[in-house]
C-alpha cells in the first residue's frame, strides 16, 4: 500500500474520516498485522477484499462499520455530528458504539509498538533519502 494513496484529500466524507483515523493512529503501519489477525480469527472477507476497503476513496458506513468492528483494534467508538444552525445554536448528536475486539491488550500493545517501530524506520528512511 502506497501512503500518498491514503494521503490523497478525495473521495468521500468517510473516506476522509477513514484516513484521518488511519493515519492520526499509525494503523498504516500495522496492515498486515491486522489483516494477519483477522484471518486467523475466521475471518470471512478476503484480504483483497479488505484491503480494498482499507484503501479505499469512498465507503460506505457498512464497510467503515466493518474496519472499524473487524480490524482495528479498538474498544469502541463514537459517532458526533456537531451542527451550527442559522440563529447560532450548536447542538452535538452522537451515538456510542462498543466493540468487542477479538485482539487482547496484550496484543493492541504490541501492535501500536510495533506501529511506532515501523514508523520511526521510515522516517528515518526518508532523512538519509533527503541527504
Amino acid at each position: 500500500m502506497k501512503l500518498n494513496d491514503l494521503e490523497k484529500n478525495e473521495g468521500g466524507l468517510l473516506a476522509k474520516l477513514w484516513r484521518m483515523i488511519v493515519f492520526e493512529n499509525d494503523y498504516q503501519h500495522l496492515l498486515k498485522f491486522l489483516l494477519d489477525r483477522y484471518k486467523a480469527n475466521g475471518g470471512e472477507k478476503s484480504r483483497t477484499s479488505v484491503l480494498q476497503m482499507f484503501e479505499a476513496g469512498k465507503l460506505t458506513w457498512k464497510s467503515l462499520f466493518f474496519l472499524l468492528t473487524k480490524i482495528l483494534p479498538i474498544k469502541e467508538a463514537t459517532f458526533c455530528i456537531k451542527i451550527k444552525h442559522l440563529d447560532g445554536e450548536v447542538t452535538e448528536h452522537c451515538i456510542k458504539l462498543d466493540v468487542d475486539s477479538e485482539l487482547s491488550e496484550k496484543e493492541v500493545s504490541r501492535a501500536r509498538k510495533l506501529a511506532k517501530t515501523i514508523k520511526d524506520q521510515d522516517n528515518k528512511e526518508e532523512v538519509k533519502d533527503e541527504k
